[in-house]
């Protein structure tokens, strides 16, 4: 069933910038036109994605959409004229006239319809998005936080397990905190998620690296301390430890120097 696009959807319906499609999951769209006196069914298919989510499944759910779609708004421009101004579907965006947003949404995919009733131009684009990787949203960028935010010492497949048995929206944005990252908040990260698995467990919930990612201005990132000398005076000169506020500056001698008394 067609459901009008609201205003905050609208931009949904246009072109988008490649890492937004990565973002949406979005797999291509179907450009069309009515043709000569919009009685005609011309069409496009213009790929937005890796080749990867344009499987048979889709296509050949994409092709009953159309095929339906046709019986009803898309079926010619009278029909299409006739849809649209009797509809809640106004979006903005259009360059010269007024355009129409409609969903259509099923178990894995969505289908954003947007109409443009006039001659002269192309009558409609149908985008296509596959919710299941717009709910992971994932860009490279992201996955390869992920990949590098694990011990060197430790197999990849630690992360990949985690991805698996974990809630993609939470993933989801673990991940686009982490793209937000400079070098610094990304060290912080780091040096949590190793101090963790120093602990000796087998998984880091997912809630706890998104509050690592979010930890950054709570930690220091001291990258000349490499000793735990260097630490610890780096804790007592900046009040980390407030037993040692009155402890004298000069190095200890042990053992103290004998001392004979004379009779």
């Amino acid at each position: 069933m067609l459901c009008p696009a609201s205003p905050e959807e609208a931009g949904l319906f246009y072109a988008q910038t490649p890492e937004r499609d990565e973002e949406l999951g979005t797999i291509g769209h179907v450009r069309i036109d009515f043709g000569y006196k919009g009685k005609e069914f011309w069409h496009t298919w213009w790929p937005r994605d890796p080749e990867e989510l344009n499987t048979q499944e889709f296509r050949d759910e994409l092709d009953k959409v159309v095929n339906d779609l046709r019986r009803g708004v898309l079926k010619d421009l009278s029909s299409m004229r006739r849809y649209c101004y009797g509809s809640a579907g106004k979006i903005e965006g259009g360059s010269c006239c007024q355009n129409y947003g409609f969903t259509l949404e099923t178990g894995r995919y969505i289908y954003r319809l947007r109409c443009n009733p006039t001659e002269g131009d192309y009558q409609a684009y149908l985008s296509c998005f596959d919710k299941q990787a717009q709910r992971m949203g994932l860009t490279e960028q992201g996955h390869q936080r992920l990949r590098d935010a694990a011990d060197p010492a430790l197999p990849h497949d630690y992360l990949n397990k985690r991805i698996q048995e974990t809630d993609f929206f939470q993933l989801n944005a673990l991940a686009k905190r982490l793209a937000e990252l400079d070098t610094r908040g990304m060290a912080v990260f780091e040096g949590l998620v190793c101090m963790d698995i120093q602990k000796g467990g087998e998984t880091i919930p997912i809630g706890s690296l998104i509050d690592y990612a979010y930890s950054g201005d709570c930690c220091h990132v001291m990258e000349d301390i490499v000793t735990d000398e260097e630490l610890g005076m780096f804790l007592v000169e900046n009040g980390f430890i407030p037993e040692a506020e009155d402890l004298s500056d000069r190095t200890p001698v042990w053992p103290p120097p004998m001392t004979c008394g004379i009779s």
